[in-house]
């Protein structure tokens, strides 16, 4: 897991946490720090966006922050991009979240960085510091302080 600052920059997430290698369907999934950065931020999502519909949030909610890639995450991975591509047809359902190199990918929005424009704005006074959230697990919070 590392900070990426892209330039130019969206006013929305100047910048935000990016995994190493996809996480998800076919992904590596090799890194426990990137797994638990997408599960905590999918977590975060389901469990803020009440707008969202119910049967998106609630696989979104399922996934627990084990570090592991299990059925669940990649479940509430393809649940979170169901809800991006609801929004941006560009977007690919894949139930993987790759490393993005800027904002977007062709017409899509890379996954990683839109569940942290949502973190955002859920959690204005929060973020970036994921670390500081009381349910962020234990090695994530080592991470985040650590990069930041």
């Amino acid at each position: 897991m590392h900070v990426l600052a892209p330039r130019p920059s969206n006013p929305q997430i100047p910048l935000y946490f990016n995994v190493e290698a996809p996480v998800g369907q076919g992904g590596a999934n090799g890194s426990r720090e990137d797994i638990l950065l997408v599960q905590f931020l999918l977590r975060k999502v389901g469990d803020a966006s009440v707008e969202l519909p119910p049967h998106q949030r609630e696989r979104m909610r399922n996934v627990a922050p084990t570090g592991v890639c299990d059925p669940e995450t990649i479940d509430g991975i393809r649940a979170a991009q169901e809800v991006i591509r609801d929004k941006n047809p560009g977007n690919v359902v894949d139930g993987k979240v790759s490393s993005a190199r800027t904002y977007q990918y062709g017409r899509g929005i890379y996954t990683i960085v839109s569940l942290q424009v949502t973190v955002r704005r859920k959690f204005p006074k929060e973020w970036p510091r994921l670390d500081e959230f009381p349910d962020c697990p234990p090695e994530l919070k080592k991470r985040v302080a650590a990069v930041l």
